[in-house]
């Protein structure tokens, strides 16, 4: 796994959990400015959550066109994040 690419969707993972928590909690706002808000906070994070999955099949060593497999729902999701290194891991002292 290259750990570049490894680390950008783990932080991007993160980002998109928090945003969708706050879109969440702005949506169900009796506000509409607060409502618009968190509409742009849960697309704004379904943005994050693609380019977390796209770091994740580049740490994996897969093209990028497999990112069309989240066009499948959650299947898809599960295949990405399950797919096996195409890297070995060096696990050598020298």
């Amino acid at each position: 796994m290259i750990i570049k690419y490894k680390n950008k969707s783990i932080i991007l993972a993160v980002a998109w959990v928090i945003a969708w928590v706050i879109g969440f909690l702005l949506t169900v706002q009796q506000s509409d400015p607060l409502r618009i808000i968190g509409g742009i906070f849960l697309v704004g994070g379904t943005v994050l959550l693609i380019l977390s999955l796209l770091n994740n099949l580049k740490a994996k060593g897969y093209h990028p066109a497999y990112l069309l497999l989240i066009l499948t729902g959650c299947i898809g999701w599960m295949i990405i994040l399950v797919l096996p290194d195409r890297f070995k891991e060096d696990t050598s002292l020298f």
